[in-house]
């Protein structure tokens, strides 16, 4: 069975010398000789490399499927251009490995990724073209980096994206329609960040939006529909409770059925009826003073008659 066209094939045709899956080669990609990678262990066409004190990107066969380099410290804080050969490459695992900055372009040639852990290294910035070409993948891991800015233009390629980690950075603003083509996007991870506002329009394009995570923010300021057109949306986790109101459907960390039915539908949601209750209550409060001011201006005309 081919991995991307969807295709079967019959045994016979597998090692033939024709390519019959045209877009991936698994046919002919699993007929040479695979060779280990020095200081690595090797699973079929699964090699891993972790906490294996490797300095240096090994040199990987072209057919290589999954790569685990995580915990080492790589000496030139980059991802090594030879990585653009392994064209049949399905997952890489570089958690903690001591990365600075991925360079433009780096994964071109990876088109058929699905998993990408790019967590605990110090990567500051995301640039437009980083993940170009890379319309498969459907896991990335970011948390614990150093970046601040999410630009609108960041995961533009990441059309299959289903599960995004973005937790534990330093992210103070995210651009507006950052997420303008996550269409699929089920899971996204904003906890312990710098955030202070969330745009009503930032995730407008996640259709797909079950769970969101952001917890441990210094928000203070969430627009009212900022999740109008998540209707898939079923969890969001939060301490702040105004987030309670922001959808009829949702279950948080900190509220129940009854705070969402019962205060936050008739009173935060409702402007008009927020106005309304707030005209209420200033006069009602006019009213009491008003009647204590005449209460005791009685007592006083009437001590001054005696």
């Amino acid at each position: 069975r081919c991995t991307v066209e969807n295709l079967c094939i019959h045994h016979h045709q597998v090692c033939d010398g024709v390519i019959h899956c045209n877009i991936s080669h698994d046919d002919e990609n699993m007929c040479e000789m695979f060779i280990c990678p020095e200081n690595c262990f090797c699973l079929g066409y699964i090699v891993n490399c972790g906490k294996n004190s490797v300095q240096k990107f090994p040199e990987f066969m072209a057919q290589t499927r999954s790569i685990i380099i995580s915990n080492n410290e790589l000496k030139v804080g980059k991802i090594d251009s030879q990585l653009q050969l392994v064209t049949s490459l399905i997952s890489i695992d570089l958690e903690n490995t001591s990365l600075l900055e991925i360079p433009e372009y780096m994964f071109r040639n990876n088109k058929l990724l699905l998993n990408l852990d790019l967590r605990s290294n110090m990567i500051s910035f995301l640039s437009q073209n980083m993940f170009f070409n890379l319309s498969n993948l459907v896991y990335l891991q970011l948390a614990n980096n150093h970046i601040r800015i999410l630009r609108k233009t960041t995961f533009k390629y990441l059309v299959a994206l289903k599960f995004l980690d973005l937790s534990n950075m330093a992210i103070r603003l995210i651009e507006n329609k950052a997420f303008m083509n996550q269409f699929n996007l089920t899971f996204l991870n904003l906890q312990n960040n710098l955030l202070h506002t969330l745009d009503n329009e930032l995730f407008d394009s996640l259709h797909s939006l079950k769970v969101i995570n952001i917890d441990n923010n210094e928000l203070n300021a969430v627009y009212d529909d900022v999740f109008l057109y998540n209707s898939e949306l079923d969890i969001v986790i939060s301490h702040d409770k105004a987030f309670c109101c922001k959808h009829e459907h949702l279950v948080t960390l900190n509220c129940s059925s009854i705070i969402t039915g019962l205060l936050c539908k008739p009173i935060l949601l409702n402007k008009v009826n927020f106005i309304m209750c707030s005209s209420i209550v200033i006069l009602g409060l006019t009213v009491n003073l008003f009647g204590i001011y005449s209460m005791f201006y009685q007592t006083s005309t009437s001590w001054d008659l005696r």
